[in-house]
């Protein structure tokens, strides 16, 4: 068995899959290469199994079809079970693990127009929006394009539409709402409990996780397993993604939780050493430009609403995470430009984080203009 993405080396990895096998039949022409476990692997991965088999297909620009009678997959050509399983895995990144925490957790919504998933890990709602051929596919046939529509069900269709249409003469009047305000309260403190009510919508009224008050917070847990456990990074990622699915909070919060479990801010001045010493831990999970972005963004809350030695040593922070090859010079001028309206505390500390950042970041701008010169 193999990992559904994450880390192929971690064991303890909760998603499997089989290994897809590969044989080859035929010579010249009539040449193919069959997959006789193509049923487990899609059960596994939780599709139909005639996807992937067009994905193959479509990749390697030839004719591919699963018989659903012998419950085996073939593509035309003769490939070896390591190329299919390459071809394989860039499926899984397109189709199957969630854009937004990366894991196998997404529930497919077919609809005629677009392909709507759902992550039951982080809460994800989105859709899948590239323009691989295997999209334009999976939309045709579940729209039932190019078959013959049964006549029955269309009169069916005509009759409960006619019911319906008898059945709605009478229409409620619509309420006339007298206390409705039509304009938008711009002060300060409107504003705020917006954002407020916003993130409050994005966690689904969760509360803050992150929280170590409660003896059974995830930061508590993880941190007391790092503690006592003396785990690997893989190891440590594995229980914040076991985490992650046991309490349902969203990839903003796990990146609170790992952050606030690994850096102890009772000692402010030490807080930069601490970034790197785990800088490793941190750049296994800040892979992506969106997962940069929500380390940063986790990064400033740290500091931003902590003590002000803290927040003096946010240059020195970056600085270590920037050598430590966490953060790339792009990603750190990208968030220090944004509004700080996008930050996760208020506008005011995120301003002071940014003014206290803007040493290093006027730093590497200088840097890079040097570098075009």
């Amino acid at each position: 068995m193999i990992n559904i993405g994450g880390d192929e080396t971690d064991v303890s990895y909760r998603y499997k899959m089989p290994k897809l096998k590969a044989k080859i039949e035929g010579r010249g022409n009539g040449i193919r290469t069959i997959v006789p476990n193509m049923v487990d692997v899609a059960k596994a991965l939780n599709v139909p199994p005639e996807y992937p088999t067009k994905f193959f297909g479509v990749e390697l620009g030839a004719q591919s079809k699963y018989d659903s009678k012998s419950e085996r997959a073939s593509v035309n050509g003769a490939h070896g079970a390591p190329d299919l399983q390459k071809i394989l895995t860039k499926f899984i990144q397109m189709f199957i693990l969630c854009p937004r925490c990366e894991l196998p957790e997404i529930k497919w919504n077919v609809t005629k127009t677009a392909l709507k998933i759902d992550c039951a890990a982080c809460g994800y709602n989105g859709q899948i929006n590239n323009q691989h051929r295997l999209l334009t596919y999976i939309l045709k046939t579940k729209s039932g394009k190019g078959k013959k529509k049964d006549k029955s069900s269309k009169k069916d269709r005509r009759e409960r539409r006619a019911k319906q249409a008898s059945g709605a003469k009478s229409k409620p009047d619509r309420k006339v709402e007298e206390d409705v305000v039509w304009h938008t309260d711009t002060t300060k403190e409107a504003v705020e409990a917006r954002k407020k009510l916003e993130f409050e919508k994005m966690t689904n009224g969760r509360e803050k996780v992150s929280t170590v008050s409660s003896k059974d917070s995830p930061v508590l847990v993880l941190r007391d397993y790092i503690k006592t456990k003396d785990p690997s990074v893989p190891q440590i990622l594995a229980e914040l993604k076991l985490l992650q699915v046991a309490r349902g909070f969203s990839e903003t919060e796990k990146f609170k939780i790992l952050i606030e479990s690994t850096i102890d801010t009772s000692d402010p001045k030490s807080v930069a050493s601490q970034f790197e010493k785990n800088a490793k831990l941190y750049g296994r999970i800040a892979t992506t430009p969106h997962a940069t972005n929500l380390f940063l963004l986790c990064m400033e809350e740290l500091v931003g609403v902590g003590d002000k030695i803290m927040l003096k040593r946010t240059p020195i922070i970056l600085q270590k995470l920037y050598d430590a090859d966490v953060l790339e010079e792009e990603a750190i001028i990208k968030w220090a430009e944004s509004p700080p309206e996008t930050s996760l505390i208020t506008r005011d500390s995120a301003v002071a984080v940014r003014k206290a950042a803007k040493p290093f970041v006027i730093w590497l701008q200088e840097a890079e203009e040097e570098d075009d010169d």
